[in-house]
C-alpha cells in the first residue's frame, strides 16, 4: 500500500516510449553502457562515443545505459549520468538502480526523479561487493553497514510505486553447476513476477549458454525481450587476464589464450576482438535475442570498427548453419566452459544435451534433449532441522527447534546466511563463481544448500 511519502514522490508526467516497447518493435537493438567518472561527469571519450553511435544507428535501434558503478568500484546514484546522456543524445536512457549501500528510499527517490526527467527505463541490480566491505581477521564477512538491497525487493517496490516505468533485470546464464543454474533461472522467474519487463544477460563467450537461456525460456513459455550482454576488454586487461577478475563473468582459459595471442599491439588486439564480437553478435541475432548490451566500450573508433564488421558479416552470412560453421572455424575445437577448480572437479553442466548444433535452432519439445543432472543431497541433520523450522512447520518440536537452533531466515529453510557478505535471503546474486563459490571466494554460496533442501522436500517450485 503506498505510503504518504510515496504519494508525495509519485508525480504523474508525460509518458514516453519505453525500452520494452522498442525491443518488441526493433529487429535488433543496441544498448551501450556508459560509466561515469568519479565525480559523476562523462569523460570526453564517452561523450564522443555517445554522439558517434547516435550518428551510426537510428533512434529505434539505439539506447544508452547509465551505470551506477564509479571507477573506484563503489555504486552511487546514476541519475546525473542518465540526465546528461539523455540531453546529449536525445535517445532512450536506462538508469541502473544498484542496491550496493543504498536503501529502498534512496532507490525510490532516484526512480521518481528519473521519471520526472523523462527517464522511464530502470534496471535493478543487487550490486557487487563494495570495495570497503572486507573480511575480518578470521576471514568472515560482517554485515555491511550501508547494506545491500536485493534486486527482487527493488523491482517489487518500484513496480508498486511507479507502475508505468519499464523495469529491467539481470540473469547470469553462465552457471556450470546444476545448483547454480537452477538458482539463476528460478530467480529470473521471480524477477519477472516482481515486475521485470525485460531481461539482460551477464556477459560471456559461451554461445551454448546463450542458446540454453533461449531454449529454457521457450520451454517454460516465458515471453520477455532479452538483451545479450557482450564485453569489450581493454588492451591492458587482455595483457593481464590471468590476474584479472570480473564479477559474474567467466573467461575460459582457451578464450583468454586466444585474446592474449592477439595482444601484441593495441590495434591488432582491437581488430581481433571486433571480429570476435561481430561474429558473436550475429549469432545472438540468429538465436533470437532482441539485441545486445555492450559493456567495456570507451572509444567511438572501436564502436565503428565493430559495427562495420557486424554489418559486413550480416550481408554475407544469412543462415544459422552458415554462422555456426564460421563460429566453429573461427575458434577451432576449444571449450568455452570454465576449467575445473580446486572447489569443483565436476564436468560443466548444460541444461540441454544438443546445444549449438545445426538442428534445432529454437527449442523443440521432441528434438531438444534435456541433459541429465543430479543435485547434492543434504545431510540428515540439515534436513531434520529444516523440516522443523521451515515455513509452515508448527507444533511443539518446531517451536523448540526455533529456540534451540541459531535462527536463519525461514525463506532459506532456516539456514544461517552469515557466510553471504550481502546477507541475501530471497535468492543468490548473479556474481557467484563458476564453481559455485561466493563472489568473495571465501565460502560456497549458501543457496546451494537451499537448492538441495528444496529438492529433498520436493519443493523446487517454491524457488520460483
Amino acid at each position: 500500500m503506498p505510503t504518504p511519502e510515496d504519494k508525495q514522490l509519485n508525480i504523474l508526467f508525460d509518458t514516453k516510449t519505453t525500452l520494452t516497447d522498442l525491443l518488441y518493435k526493433s529487429d535488433f537493438f543496441v544498448q551501450i553502457e556508459c560509466r561515469p567518472e568519479s565525480d559523476g561527469s562523462l569523460s570526453s571519450q564517452t561523450i564522443a562515443l555517445a554522439k558517434s553511435s547516435a550518428q551510426v544507428l537510428p533512434e529505434d535501434k539505439l539506447s544508452f545505459m547509465a551505470t551506477s558503478i564509479r571507477p573506484d568500484g563503489f555504486s552511487a546514484s546514476a541519475l546525473e549520468t542518465a540526465r546528461k546522456l539523455q540531453d546529449l543524445t536525445s535517445r532512450p536512457v536506462t538508469m541502473v538502480l544498484s542496491g550496493q549501500g543504498r536503501s529502498i528510499h534512496d532507490l525510490k527517490t532516484d526512480a521518481a526523479s528519473a521519471k520526472s526527467n523523462g527517464i522511464v527505463n530502470l534496471f535493478a541490480v543487487t550490486g557487487n561487493i563494495a570495495p570497503d566491505h572486507v573480511p575480518d581477521a578470521k576471514g568472515n564477512y560482517l554485515p555491511y553497514t550501508r547494506g545491500y538491497m536485493d534486486s527482487l525487493d527493488t523491482l517489487a517496490a518500484i513496480k508498486a510505486f511507479l507502475p508505468d516505468v519499464s523495469l529491467g533485470a539481470a540473469v547470469n546464464p553462465f552457471k556450470y553447476t546444476p545448483e547454480d543454474q537452477c538458482l539463476q533461472y528460478a530467480k529470473m522467474f521471480r524477477k519477472c513476477a516482481a515486475g521485470a519487463n525485460f531481461i539482460v544477460t551477464q556477459a560471456g563467450w559461451d554461445m551454448k549458454k546463450y542458446q540454453e537461456l533461449q531454449w529454457f525460456m521457450q520451454m517454460r513459455e516465458l515471453v520477455k525481450p532479452v538483451l545479450a550482454r557482450i564485453a569489450f576488454l581493454s588492451f591492458e586487461q587482455a595483457q593481464n587476464l590471468s590476474e584479472s577478475y570480473f564479477a559474474g563473468q567467466v573467461i575460459p582459459l582457451p578464450v583468454a589464450s586466444a585474446l592474449q595471442r592477439h595482444a601484441n599491439s593495441e590495434a591488432e588486439f582491437m581488430t581481433y576482438q571486433c571480429e570476435l564480437l561481430a561474429l558473436q553478435t550475429l549469432g545472438l541475432k540468429f538465436l533470437g535475442y532482441n539485441g545486445i548490451q555492450i559493456t567495456g566500450l570507451y572509444y567511438s573508433s572501436d564502436f565503428r570498427q565493430f559495427w562495420e564488421k557486424f554489418e559486413a558479416l550480416s550481408a554475407i552470412v544469412t543462415s544459422y548453419p552458415e554462422w555456426l560453421r564460421r563460429w566453429h572455424n573461427f575458434h577451432g575445437d576449444i571449450s568455452f566452459a570454465p576449467a575445473p577448480t580446486f572447489h569443483s572437479q565436476s564436468r560443466p553442466h548444460y541444461f540441454f544435451a544438443n546445444l549449438l548444433e545445426n538442428e534445432p535452432l529454437n527449442y523443440d519439445a521432441e528434438a531438444s534433449q534435456l541433459a541429465s543432472a543430479s543435485l547434492g543431497q543434504p545431510a540428515w541433520f540439515e534436513k531434520l532441522k529444516a523440516s522443523l523450522i521451515r515455513p509452515g512447520a508448527d507444533g511443539k518440536a518446531s517451536r523448540m527447534a526455533r529456540k534451540f537452533f541459531k535462527q536463519g531466515d525461514e525463506k532459506t529453510y532456516g539456514l544461517d546466511n552469515s557466510s553471504c557478505p550481502k546477507r541475501l535471503t530471497l535468492c543468490p546474486c548473479g556474481n557467484s563463481r563458476s564453481d559455485g563459490y561466493c563472489e568473495a571466494n571465501h565460502a560456497p554460496c549458501v543457496f546451494k544448500k537451499v537448492v538441495e533442501l528444496s529438492a529433498a522436500f520436493n519443493e523446487m517450485n517454491l524457488l520460483e
